[in-house]
């Protein structure tokens, strides 16, 4: 059996790019997860970004494209999608935490 789930904490880093094709209506989303990692050599921590791109569809994506904003805190829980030139996250969740503003 194979399991294939995300699930992301992050901040929204833009407004959501929206479209409507043949399959409906999608918005993508540009998800920040940060963290903190001790340097080995000084043993302070070192703050990184993580970029993630979340591809919701259909209903979600109209809430999303309707509600969320850059600086939004958000919980998506989703699928990883890869191809050969990149990899996304498809939505299938998203609970929206506020505003980091």
């Amino acid at each position: 059996m194979d399991l294939n789930k995300v699930t992301l904490l992050g901040v929204v880093g833009a407004d959501p790019r929206t479209s409507e094709g043949d399959g409906g209506p999608t918005a993508v989303l540009q998800l920040a997860i940060n963290r903190a990692k001790r340097d080995r050599k000084t043993g302070a921590f070192v703050k990184t970004t993580d970029w993630h791109t979340v591809v919701t569809e259909g209903k979600l994506a109209t809430v999303v494209a309707k509600y969320v904003r850059k600086g939004d805190r958000v919980y998506i829980e989703g699928t990883l999608r890869a191809t050969t030139q990149k990899s996304d996250v498809l939505a299938q969740s998203l609970i929206m935490l506020g505003s980091s503003r």
